[in-house]
């Protein structure tokens, strides 16, 4: 069976696909490879076997980018035959295209000439951050199935679950995950890997965001009563992780092989291509990006925010600069409920507590300024020593 030929398209700031998925295809030169942007590429290819870790029914043959000589050492590091000097030079010599750029802003202009001249096209994550673009996107296809698009975390080993796995955890409950960087591009690599392992739990009942400086949660209710909790954690360095808890135990998934998670994702695409597994599902892409859109926009119940007051953390006089509400679920809260959660924030110093009464469970996040005090001075000078 010939080898499907892959055009690569790229390269957006922070994004290594078009070294990593070429060089998973084809190899890659050590030396060349070296002196890529992103150092962490060069040192988990270097623990693969090539050409045996390769993907096997596929090849990047021609390679374009915005810059001609960026296009040339992305060739030479990752054994691309061809650069191109216009994207639809692409067309008429290439089987699929690999859309490996995560501004998802351009997704729309760049797709549409591939999709018209009917190529299957692997549009890397998000495919758009709201529901009507992603619309307008997905009915440019000229066939079922030309277009895949999503994280490859989905494909992740680590967030996969045997029969004996799931028995053992019983009937998911509650479901956090975290990321770090922004919501808007990394928020997919928890939301559809939580969306693919808990499977049908009925319609979202219920959807809230806050964010928090450049730190972003969501909140989803489903019509079975599972509750999850996606937080993106901006510029505070994190794994991309999610914890299950079940009626009758809990695990926790944590990434920590990219190599293997790219490498299925790949073959996923491949896959469908030669008609072996399903197209991706018009729902399925529909619902992660409403949540995606959900968490670009905080609700009415977050932009509620409390007046600053003074209170006592338990260290010294601070100033609490944020009161939000983040959940509230049927029916009203009683006041000295409410007062209640604040006292268990406060004496944890800051976060998040429930308040609940005979009606309904609210959940209140508080953020303490502990600016110029010398309890946040102390702090950040041992974060510095370390």
């Amino acid at each position: 069976m010939d080898k499907i030929r892959f055009g690569m398209i790229g390269l957006s700031p922070g994004n290594g696909h078009p070294y990593s998925w070429s060089a998973i295809c084809n190899g890659y030169d050590p030396e060349a490879m070296e002196t890529c942007p992103f150092p962490v590429i060069p040192r988990y290819l270097a623990k693969q076997t090539f050409p045996a870790d390769c993907l096997q029914e596929a090849q990047v043959t021609h390679i374009w980018t915005q810059n001609r000589a960026l296009s040339e050492h992305i060739a030479l590091a990752s054994r691309i035959p061809n650069v191109v000097d216009q994207p639809e030079d692409l067309i008429g010599q290439v089987d699929a295209v690999l859309l490996a750029r995560d501004d998802y802003e351009l997704h729309e202009e760049m797709s549409r000439p591939f999709l018209a001249a009917g190529l299957p096209v692997f549009v890397d994550k998000p495919l758009a951050v709201d529901r009507k673009t992603a619309d307008r996107i997905w009915k440019q296809q000229t066939y079922e199935g030309q277009l895949f698009t999503g994280t490859s975390f989905r494909y992740a080993r680590e967030f996969s679950l045997t029969d004996a796995e799931r028995e053992a955890l019983g009937e998911l409950v509650y479901v956090d995950a975290c990321v770090m960087k922004s919501w808007d591009k990394y928020g997919i690599h928890i939301v559809e890997p939580v969306l693919s392992l808990i499977g049908d739990q009925g319609p979202i009942r219920d959807v809230r965001s806050v964010s928090a400086g450049d730190a972003t949660i969501v909140q989803a209710e489903w019509g079975s009563g599972l509750l999850a909790t996606f937080t993106s954690l901006g510029s505070i360095p994190a794994p991309v992780a999610i914890r299950l808890f079940g009626t009758k135990g809990f695990k926790e998934m944590k990434l920590e092989d990219t190599y293997s998670a790219f490498k299925a994702s790949l073959q996923a695409f491949v896959d469908v291509i030669r008609g072996r597994t399903a197209p991706v599902r018009y729902d399925e892409v529909m619902r992660i990006v409403e949540l995606i859109e959900c968490g670009l926009r905080p609700s009415a119940a977050g932009r509620d925010a409390v007046k600053s007051v003074e209170a006592d953390a338990g260290m010294d006089k601070v100033k609490v600069s944020k009161v939000e509400v983040v959940e509230a679920v049927k029916g009203s809260v009683s006041a000295e409920a409410v007062e209640a959660a604040l006292a268990r924030a406060d004496r944890a110093g800051s976060g998040a507590a429930d308040a609940d009464d005979s009606r309904s469970t609210v959940t209140v996040r508080v953020e303490w300024d502990r600016r110029n005090t010398d309890t946040e001075d102390s702090r950040d000078k041992e974060e510095m020593a370390e």
